[in-house]
């Protein structure tokens, strides 16, 4: 099966006419014959960047995945993680 593909144009009218409040993203879908995770996945990435509260919860996430791997190489034998 053949996918659509959408220019960036259409795709960002779509999303503007959802967040303007103008249609539903029922209307939206059944008026352009699309699914709605495609809609809302969209939307997704226009969202503005994230907030320092993310950006830190996301930097604590790096570092102890970085002190778990390091603490799986002092462990192993060759010193590797795998």
């Amino acid at each position: 099966m053949a996918y659509r593909k959408f220019k960036p144009e259409f795709k960002r009218r779509v999303v503007e006419e959802w967040l303007s409040g103008e249609k539903g993203i029922a209307q939206l879908c059944r008026q352009y014959e699309l699914a709605d995770s495609l809609v809302r996945r969209r939307a997704r990435r226009s969202d503005p960047p994230p907030g320092v509260k993310v950006l830190w919860r996301g930097l604590t996430r790096l570092d102890d995945i970085v002190l778990g791997f390091s603490l799986a190489a002092s462990f192993s034998p060759d010193g590797s993680c795998g």
